[in-house]
């Protein structure tokens, strides 16, 4: 097979060609900078390293960002030789901000300065570089840059292809004097790019390029001369942390094999990737950041030496990461791949910013649900609650805050419950007070608190759970920050139900969710959030009981939870938990050992099967999972599918429901045509409505155009 010329190699332009059964070490050796992560200034450490280069010598180039230099370490060597010594400034001795780095086959030492616009060339011994690309003030123009992130020296013909990230394009410099658009303008399209960081040439191929499109969160490949590219790994404009996605990648590089390898930045990860693939596989880091040996933080860059062992830039640890490659013997195995299922979402989707207006949400940390399906959402970064009508992607706003301590200003938006007279309950921890809107109020009255943050009865301390049973003056609040479940029987001061500070049986570790059941003598279900467990307490128990999850073990198992931040149950003895960290909602049958993922999966993201630390959820009157979707800004809903069995009787007043739709018993008559067992669901507001449980199951439907804000 054809080699490649790769730009990661000082070796005269020679590709290292890698075995194809090249794997490596899952903990790195550090080769530059300290094992721990700390910065400095030294010769043995580095202070945001963007680029490492290695030659054929072993001999290892570091672009020290933080420290306006180049430093060079020798084979086996931790101590450093600064070969480029820069400073703040503008002059050619000087750098705003270092961000690529390349070598050509004479030692010459290219410079990315983005913040200036402009590349410098450093001959071997210089003390002052020269312009060989940009220069000329920040701008569109074609002989200008702006912010150019990454670029791709040619080392046959030291030609210049930069990522023009401002501009959101690449640009081809053949001399200091010469330069060309070669593609790109800003968007999505197959012909566009958003912010693209990293390029790669393959110069055996045509100069097909790559393109490491980051805030696309895609790897674009253009075929010599064409007008528009194609997506060869992750997923236009959807970040995540699956196999199959990118998040903010700013590097991509080609080997002799056709692998890709991607770094993944903002997942901290390093993936190898084959082209025509659906998805890549790790090859160093996990989603995790850290300063272990086998993670990394932020990764910026990567490089190989001639044994194809990986280096790597771990940016913010301030270090370089090298992991050795091993080439075990070829199997001759015949091996099936599934076919990828993961799917882009519909088409009419539209997709935007999180943001302040009709249709867009920031931080939404709650909901309720009318019986008619009339959502209302509290959107916490916004310092409002929005209405949306069935069908409705317009919402408006029926609650209008700002940030302060006044009757119509909020410190924070943690939870809130309307009663059936469409009173809404806002949860403002900041000012350690629940508010009470009236339909239609400018203002808001105290309904309890106002006392001060404390741990007194008539106080309580960062409330991020309330729940208004139905046909009840109850306000039973969540009192996370004092480890226990507190009820308001009047304005004045509130009843301890349960907790202290710990993990038994009678304690709770930061709750963050509670539900009652009315209809069992108010069992409470408590979202146990920092025991990472479910504990149900009878009334008038000294105890609870864990009915879902294991104390004190965050895990991801169908049998454990992780940091569950709400629980909610319905007639059937299900209950429905938001397992946060997990970015999954889970459906548990209480006294059974072990849940079923409902929605969410394994990985979070914005895909249409994803979810992104969700905060709360509640059930409508078909039964369907709506979750809030916090770190997308969004709400998700997921409709329940049945058999043609499906029979449903609604009836009841239209008042608004309670903090969830569903109670844990109900009396109603219901009719279908198989007598299985039925989920009977019902809003606070008396509505019911039953389904065949037989042959149920979640389907996903994006029924809010409300989005995640682009990370990096």
């Amino acid at each position: 097979m054809t080699s490649l010329t790769f730009r990661v190699f000082v070796d005269l332009g020679k590709s290292v060609m890698l075995c194809p059964t090249a794997i490596w070490q899952r903990s790195a050796i550090t080769v530059a900078g300290g094992s721990t992560g700390i910065s400095g200034s030294n010769s043995s450490t580095l202070y945001s390293p963007t680029a490492v280069r290695v030659d054929k010598n072993s001999n290892i180039y570091v672009l020290d960002s933080g420290n306006y230099r180049v430093q060079r370490f020798s084979p086996n060597s931790t101590i450093g030789t600064t070969i480029v010594n820069g400073s703040a400034g503008i002059a050619f001795n000087q750098f705003y901000s270092l961000d690529d780095m390349s070598i050509d086959n004479s030692g010459n030492i290219y410079i990315l300065d983005s913040a200036i616009g402009r590349v410098t060339k450093w001959a071997q011994g210089a003390s002052s570089g020269v312009v060989v690309a940009g220069g000329n003030d920040l701008g569109s123009n074609v002989n200008q840059l702006s912010y150019s992130s990454g670029m791709f020296l040619d080392p046959n013909t030291t030609v210049l292809w930069i990522a023009d990230t401002g501009n959101h394009r690449i640009v081809k410099w053949i001399s200091p004097t010469s330069s060309m658009v070669v593609c790109g303008s800003r968007g999505a399209g197959d012909d566009q790019f958003t912010y693209p960081f990293g390029i790669f040439l393959d110069g055996s191929n045509s100069n097909t390029l790559y393109v490491a499109d980051t805030f696309n969160h895609r790897i674009q490949r253009w075929l010599a001369g064409a007008t528009s590219g194609t997506t060869v790994a992750g997923f236009t404009g959807y970040y995540g942390n699956g196999l199959s996605q990118l998040w903010c990648p700013t590097s991509v590089t080609l080997d002799n094999n056709r692998n890709m390898f991607i770094v993944d930045s903002n997942n901290n990860r390093i993936l190898q990737w084959a082209i025509g693939s659906s998805s890549g596989m790790i090859v160093a880091g996990d989603i995790y950041y850290g300063v272990a040996a086998y993670l990394l933080y932020a990764p910026m860059n990567i490089d190989f030496d001639s044994n194809g062992s990986l280096f790597v830039a771990d940016t913010a640890n301030n270090r370089i990461q090298k992991f050795l490659i091993s080439c075990p013997p070829a199997q001759n195995i015949s091996t099936t791949v599934s076919p990828a299922t993961t799917s882009a979402p519909m088409s009419n989707t539209i997709w935007s910013l999180n943001g302040n207006s009709s249709t867009l949400l920031t931080e939404p940390s709650d909901i309720s649900i009318e019986r008619n399906g009339t959502l209302y959402v509290l959107d916490a970064g916004n310092y409002r609650v929005q209405r949306f009508l069935p069908g409705s992607t317009v919402g408006a706003t029926v609650v209008s805050g700002s940030y302060g301590t006044g009757w119509n200003q909020f410190y924070s938006m943690d939870a809130m419950s309307i009663d059936a007279n469409g009173n809404i309950y806002i949860a403002d921890s900041g000012n350690a007070r629940i508010m009470k809107w009236s339909p239609g109020a400018p203002n808001g009255t105290i309904a309890v608190g106002g006392n001060g943050n404390g741990n007194n009865e008539n106080q309580f301390r960062c409330t991020y759970g309330i729940f208004i049973p139905e046909n009840s003056s109850n306000i039973w609040l969540a009192d996370t920050c004092n480890h226990r479940i507190v009820r308001w029987n009047s304005p004045i001061t509130g009843t301890t139900v349960c907790g202290s500070y710990g993990a038994g049986a009678s304690q709770f570790y930061y709750p963050f969710g509670v539900f009652v059941d009315s209809s069992a003598s108010n069992t409470l279900y408590v979202a146990d959030t920092y025991n990472h467990r479910i504990q149900r307490w009878l009334s008038g128990a000294t105890s609870g009981r864990t009915v879902a999850g294991q104390t004190g073990n965050c895990n991801n198992g169908y049998n454990q939870l992780c940091y569950p931040g709400a629980v909610v149950g319905d007639e059937n003895g299900y209950i429905y938990i938001v397992d946060s960290s997990n970015d999954r909602i889970m459906r548990w049958m209480v006294g059974s050992s072990y849940g079923t993922v409902v929605a969410g999966s394994s990985t979070f993201g914005v895909l249409p099967n994803q979810l992104y630390r969700p905060k709360n959820l509640r059930l409508d009157s078909t039964g369907a999972v709506l979750v809030v979707d916090i770190e997308n800004n969004r709400i998700q809903k997921f409709a329940l599918l049945c058999a043609s069995c499906l029979n449903i009787e609604t009836g009841g007043s239209t008042a608004l429901g309670t903090n969830t739709s569903l109670p844990m018993r109900s009396n109603s008559s219901v009719t279908t045509s198989n007598p299985t067992q039925k989920m009977t669901t019902k809003t606070a507001a008396g509505g019911t409505s039953t389904v065949n449980q037989h042959l149920s199951a979640w389907f996903f439907i994006l029924i809010y155009t409300i989005v995640h804000s682009m990370k990096i």
